[in-house]
């Protein structure tokens, strides 16, 4: 699990379309933002994990993720026809006052007016290349309108286990180069340490301490890349970590990971 960055950066929208044509095995890894991504399934299996529940997009299925809910999605069977759209939208698209995300269900099974939402999906997709600003607009508010008509929650998805898993990884992210453990955690937060852990397993999918590696280990990185000549233990130690063997050890973890299937 991962804070996603550049989802977050002033008007970022982000369109693409999955195809076993275009990339036969994909899968990204457990990430959250505040913007809005959604999910339509068109053809084949996708599989989407939103706030703690996974589920497999069939034809006619759509995932919604509202801001800062952990999430994440993939291809099961790379040998398998697919085809997915997966849409991220910050909130400079749309007045999160007006239009109410957190009333949009995870998840959605095929039901009436889903033709109408891939139709528009569809014809705008082909546009992407040439919308403007107004055009980004007018899809982000309309697509979010079709939701809130075709995809609508009784009450707001948002819960408070998601709000603190969400907490917790924002301090992470701010606080990885300290010495950050589940007791530290459960002192700060306010929680029993094994339930703190329970919330954030399941609404994250990963436990915390691979999330904490996982951000040491995206932080070395970028430090590595920022100053070529800074050896790995100097690196990896600024970033967190207790020594080189627990990096690389991360390390191993996380390729590994990579190289599965989701």
């Amino acid at each position: 699990m991962y804070y996603e960055k550049a989802a977050d950066t002033e008007g970022h929208l982000l369109f693409v379309r999955y195809t076993k044509e275009d990339t036969a095995y994909y899968h990204a890894m457990p990430h959250y933002h505040s913007s809005i991504e959604i999910f339509i399934g068109s053809k084949g299996h996708f599989l989407v994990y939103v706030g703690g529940e996974k589920r497999q997009l069939s034809e006619g299925d759509i995932a919604f993720a509202d801001g800062h809910t952990p999430h994440t999605c993939g291809v099961m069977d790379a040998d398998e026809d697919y085809e997915a759209f997966v849409i991220v939208a910050s909130a400079a698209y749309f007045d999160k006052k007006k239009i109410q995300t957190d009333r949009i269900a995870p998840f959605t099974t095929k039901k009436p007016g889903y033709e109408k939402i891939l139709d528009f999906v569809r014809m705008m997709y082909d546009l992407k290349e040439t919308m403007n600003h107004e055009m980004r607009l007018g899809f982000v508010n309309i697509l979010l309108g079709m939701l809130n008509l075709h995809c609508k929650a009784e009450n707001s998805v948002q819960t408070k286990t998601t709000q603190l898993t969400v907490e917790i990884m924002r301090y992470i992210d701010t606080s990885y180069t300290e010495n950050i453990t589940l007791s530290s955690l459960s002192k700060k937060f306010g929680y029993e340490s094994t339930y703190l852990s329970r919330v954030f397993n399941r609404c994250a999918g990963v436990n915390l301490r691979e999330y904490i590696n996982r951000t040491r280990y995206s932080a070395t990185q970028k430090l590595l890349s920022e100053h070529p000549g800074l050896s790995v233990a100097d690196a990896s130690h600024a970033c967190g970590f207790q020594s080189p063997k627990t990096y690389y050890r991360a390390a191993k973890s996380i390729r590994d990971e990579e190289n599965n299937n989701f």
